[in-house]
């Protein structure tokens, strides 16, 4: 091939948080000229959640940067998953618009998609490479359809030239369950947003943000959502346990108005008085917040299937500020025990933290873990997905995402 090769890339859909870090670095360092097309397209009933007015709901294409171009869309309900293949023609056609102002700049075009149902997609723009980007138990999103869901992710993994699960447990199912796809199916976690790493690492607490201030310290911290997949009996317990410490929960809070159990625990855990829920950061503070944390906390609920398939992005955003973290024993936060401290029972947890507050939250691995996080930053995962994009060989696409991996 040239070396003058134009290759381009377009991404369904970056609307998480995760893929939006990702691509926060564009372009790769491998490839400083390639394009990006992005989608975040919605349905009609979340625009109308979100304030967007009915006169307003169509295709919008604007420029990012000079190489980055995003997609929004507002879409008809069933456009994903009851009726793909015309719900997705807008999305195809602005893909193609796209390719053709690059024409004859671009030569070739991978295609990106993190929901199966974006395979209509592939069917209209065609594009030389697809990787199939999995973040979650997609079946879980839509019970109801789950056996839907199955097939269509039977049928991208069959079609995808490489599968990328970003959870180490979604990569095992999919082998099991797809064996003839096993030696194209990967896992590589998320990546260390670069914002959230410091020039060299940090052995004690940062500075209090703002949203923490008047909050005393010892502070046991936890960032992301407050709702069913938090395990709010382990975080009473952790009120109750360490009186003199401040349990700080940054997120939005969800309605716990409900009668649901996981509600109730909420409310009890939310009533202790050393315990602050502070609301929502933007992304570009995260790397702020954890590293303000004297100990960073993941009180996931083991048993919640969710948790069992999920790769939490807390891992490795809060990689990079050094703060020791106690984390439930979830597939993934196992990877990491080497840096963390994974407790099989919610006695272990609370010991572990007691270990950590008894040492003045210092744990010796700081070092390692900012050493891990810049090893792992978005730069450097994003370079190496995008060659992996282009690879043919299994045994090269191995040794390619072995230094990115933590399970090789």
């Amino acid at each position: 091939m040239s070396a003058e090769m134009t290759r381009g890339l377009i991404f369904a859909d970056s609307s998480w948080h995760s893929t939006r870090n990702l691509l926060a670095t564009w372009p790769p360092v491998s490839a400083d000229a390639s394009p990006l097309l992005r989608f975040e397209p919605i349905d009609w009933q979340n625009a109308r959640s979100r304030g967007i007015k009915p006169w307003n709901w169509g295709v919008h294409s604007g420029r990012v940067s000079r190489l980055e171009t995003l997609v929004t869309a507002e879409l008809p309900p069933g456009w994903m998953k009851s009726f793909p293949a015309i719900g997705q023609r807008p999305l195809a056609k602005a893909a193609k618009r796209w390719q053709g102002r690059l024409d004859p700049r671009l030569d070739q075009s991978a295609l990106w998609i993190t929901y199966p149902f974006y395979l209509a997609l592939a069917d209209q723009i065609k594009p030389d490479r697809l990787v199939y980007y999995n973040l979650d138990d997609y079946s879980l999103y839509w019970p109801q359809k789950a056996d839907l869901v199955r097939a269509w992710e039977a049928r991208a993994l069959g079609r995808a030239d490489w599968t990328v699960c970003v959870a180490w447990e979604r990569a095992r199912l999919l082998r099991a369950e797809h064996p003839k796809e096993a030696h194209k199916i990967f896992h590589v976690p998320h990546s260390a947003p670069d914002w959230t790493i410091p020039e060299k690492p940090r052995f004690d607490p940062g500075p209090i943000p703002d949203q923490l201030k008047g909050i005393p310290r010892p502070i046991l911290g936890y960032l992301g959502g407050l709702e069913e997949r938090l395990d709010w009996s382990l975080v009473w317990k952790l009120a109750d346990e360490f009186p003199e410490a401040s349990v700080v929960l940054v997120g939005n809070l969800p309605d716990l108005s409900g009668g649901l159990l996981w509600q109730a625990h909420a409310r009890e855990a939310l009533g202790k008085p050393n315990v602050y829920a502070t609301g929502s950061v933007g992304q570009r503070m995260i790397g702020g917040v954890y590293a303000a944390f004297d100990v960073n906390l993941i009180p996931y609920a083991v048993s919640q299937r969710f948790n069992q398939a999920c790769s939490p992005t807390k891992l490795l955003d809060a990689m990079g500020s050094g703060r020791p973290t106690v984390a439930t024993a979830l597939p993934e936060c196992r990877l990491y025990a080497s840096l963390y401290r994974i407790a099989e029972t919610d006695e272990e947890f609370l010991d572990e933290v007691k270990k950590l507050l008894r040492n003045q939250c210092r744990d010796g691995l700081e070092e390692s873990r900012w050493e891990y996080a810049f090893s792992r930053r978005s730069e450097i995962v994003l370079d190496a997905l995008y060659r992996l994009t282009w690879i043919e060989s299994a045994d090269q696409a191995h040794r390619l995402l072995e230094s990115i991996s933590p399970i090789g």
